[in-house]
């Protein structure tokens, strides 16, 4: 994980870098939720087989 130093909470620096730490986050959720995914099926299609 980052650690970002961030300016006073109501400067517009401060506001748009905490809305890009949070579309990374959710950008790395997804990430994450896909390949688990991925692994899941994997293993399904194998069960299969």
């Amino acid at each position: 994980m980052k650690v970002v130093h961030l300016s006073h909470d109501d400067d517009p620096r401060n506001t748009e870098a905490r809305l890009g730490i949070e579309r990374r986050n959710q950008l790395t959720r997804v990430r994450t939720l896909l390949a688990t995914t991925v692994e899941l099926l994997l293993e399904a299609a194998n069960t299969l087989d």
